[in-house]
C-alpha cells in the first residue's frame, strides 16, 4: 500500500516547505508505481502458488459461495 500512494508524497511536499525533495520525489514517481505494481504481482503470484499448493495437497476443490 505504501509504495502504491508513495507517488503522492510528490504533491504534498511543497507545501510542507521541501520543493527539493518534491522535485526530486516527481522525477522518480513512475519508478514508484511501477516498483508498486511490481510488488502487488509479486503478493499475487505468491498468494496463488499457496492456494494452488493448498488445494493440491488436499485433494478438495474450495468453493466460495459469497
Amino acid at each position: 500500500m505504501v509504495a502504491c500512494c508513495s507517488h503522492h508524497v510528490a504533491d504534498l511536499l511543497p507545501v510542507l516547505g521541501a520543493s527539493g525533495a518534491a522535485a526530486f520525489l516527481y522525477d522518480y514517481r513512475l519508478l514508484f508505481v511501477v516498483f508498486g505494481l511490481g510488488a502487488n504481482a509479486v503478493g499475487v503470484f505468491v498468494a496463488w502458488r499457496r492456494l494452488h499448493r493448498l488445494v493440491a495437497h488436499s485433494g478438495e476443490v474450495v468453493v466460495c459461495d459469497a
